[in-house]
């Protein structure tokens, strides 16, 4: 296994309610969380700001620990394609619970691309995806694993033009092997047992299931991360491959993956092993059906791609296009089992 440096955390100002003016601009959450954004100026400097509203003792406690893990790593991994973190607002007159201050941004790639009648290009789509892909592979090299990538986690700026990715609300560490063993020591492996989640560790928090439903979207998971037999969860950098691609997948057909099927619906079709996603047989997709091929697989263990390989997957797709290359063998679906860095390029 490869060695993983955490890096130590940026001091991180905190700042009070006063210095915050909200406005109201096109940035919208789009996403059933208990996080929504808000625009605004500090300090005469345009930011997004990252609010939470809870309604009971649960998801209150889920709120503070997930500012606190998305505080955590957005101070520690910093990168040009990672949002920055400006500042943090204490418990305030608006809510009980802290507040981040993110870098000014317009939408979530969710919003920019399916509310907000914006047309991507196949370039377009490729370059999102490898901006995406060089924060993933920093992210990992600090030993973590993003565990949420989608359209709604991406955030995208117009002018200067810049793709973001954020929401860091679920990170767990690649090498899980102390905590696991932690966990399995405290807790019985029962998806259904009660508890009082005011009282769990907050480390234990980012690999349980119930959490995890309250910040994300179940659909859009990984498979291996569904599975309504396992009460706790262990994230690989797999996850990740599997969620770029799928997101690839979701640019490249302009449509959202699973849109049809409900959290208990997808956990169906994964516990019967019948997982199944459409693909078009015609150009821009057939460029792309290498990488769909090998990182869409159900089975962590079979998906046989890392962020390296998939940047040069992308690159020779890319080649392809511009030399109009198309491969006519292709299926019409894939069942299991029946700112682009200006600056150094890590």
């Amino acid at each position: 296994m490869a060695n993983y440096t955490k890096s130590r955390s940026l001091p991180i100002i905190s700042c009070k309610t006063d210095d915050i003016d909200l406005e109201q601009k096109t940035l919208q959450n789009t996403i059933s969380t208990p996080f929504h954004y808000l625009s605004g100026t500090f300090r005469k400097t345009e930011i997004v700001l990252k609010r939470a509203a809870s309604n009971n003792a649960t998801t209150a406690r889920f709120v503070d620990v997930a500012i606190e893990r998305d505080l955590e790593i957005l101070s520690e991994v910093r990168h040009v394609n990672i949002v920055f973190l400006m500042a943090k607002c204490e418990y305030t007159r608006w809510n009980n619970h802290s507040m981040l201050l993110l870098e000014s941004m317009d939408y979530t790639l969710h919003q920019f691309v399916h509310c907000a009648n914006k047309t991507l290009s196949t370039s377009d789509a490729i370059e999102i995806i490898r901006v995406l892909v060089k924060a993933v592979q920093y992210l990992h090299e600090c030993g973590y694993v993003h565990t949420n990538i989608s359209s709604h986690s991406v955030l995208i700026r117009e002018s200067p033009w810049a793709i973001k990715l954020s929401s860091f609300e679920l990170a767990t560490d690649v090498d899980y092997s102390r905590i696991k063993s932690e966990i399995e020591g405290a807790y019985k492996e029962s998806a259904n047992e009660d508890t009082d989640y005011t009282k769990m560790p907050s480390n234990f928090l980012v690999y349980e299931k119930v959490y995890r439903q309250c910040m994300s979207m179940r659909t859009l998971q990984p498979p291996e991360l569904i599975d309504r037999e396992k009460r706790f969860v262990f994230p690989t950098t797999k996850s990740d491959v599997y969620s770029v691609c799928l997101l690839l997948w979701e640019l490249i057909h302009n449509e959202v993956p699973f849109k049809m099927l409900d959290a208990a619906s997808m956990e169906r079709m994964i516990a019967a092993n019948a997982y199944y996603l459409e693909f078009s047989p015609d150009p821009p997709c057939s460029f792309f059906m290498d990488i769909f091929e090998a990182g869409l697989i159900a089975n962590p263990d079979e998906r046989l791609l890392d962020m390296q390989q998939l940047l040069h997957m992308l690159e020779d797709a890319e080649d392809e296009i511009a030399n109009g290359v198309v491969d006519d063998d292709l299926d019409d679906g894939f069942e299991e089992g029946s700112e682009e860095d200006s600056e150094d390029d890590s």
